[in-house]
């Protein structure tokens, strides 16, 4: 089995998943686009790693319902559907992991705000996804020494801790 097509597909079967979370929060509050919060929405409702973090900080979902809220939006026309922000879109086309999306989706300032009151910041260093990806094969091959018949394979909350690794390792030089 080619683990980098099943990792391409996890990756876009997590990207959808967010776009269809934040395209939903945006239509209950009938606001005709999905932008940064919107995605945090997503990332706090996601079950893996990240949306860990988000509720391990204590975040909670009537803050980022309260800051979908606050931030212009343009009202949902009766029939229209709402559509993602160029910038959310943006985001989901280039990330390959949840912290990515986090990290991306910090860098508006309302976002930033309110994570960095739960003590959730931008890392100074962060790594490229070409060093995640070889952090995330050396892991993988290691792994396989050690227990050869385990078959593992590299997903997309692997790939996020591994990423939170070489955050705190590049933060440490």
């Amino acid at each position: 089995m080619d683990t980098s097509t099943t990792l391409e597909e996890q990756i876009q079967v997590l990207m959808d998943s967010l776009a269809d979370t934040a395209l939903s929060a945006a239509e209950s509050r009938h606001q005709s686009q999905a932008g940064e919060a919107h995605l945090l929405y997503a990332l706090y409702r996601n079950d893996g790693l990240v949306g860990s973090i988000l509720r391990g900080h204590g975040l909670e979902s009537s803050e980022i319902r309260l800051l979908m809220s606050d931030i212009p939006n343009r009202p949902l026309k009766m029939g229209e559907d709402p559509v993602l922000s160029a910038s959310s879109r943006h985001i989901l086309h280039d990330a390959h992991d949840a912290v990515e999306v986090l990290r991306q989706v910090q860098r508006d300032s309302h976002v930033e705000l309110l994570l960095r009151a739960h003590g959730i910041e931008l890392p100074e260093h962060q790594p490229t996804r070409e060093q995640v990806e070889a952090a995330s094969r050396t892991g993988v091959n290691l792994a396989q020494t050690v227990s050869p018949n385990r078959g593992r394979q590299v997903g997309v909350d692997y790939l996020s801790y591994t990423r939170l690794m070489l955050e705190a390792a590049l933060k440490n030089q």
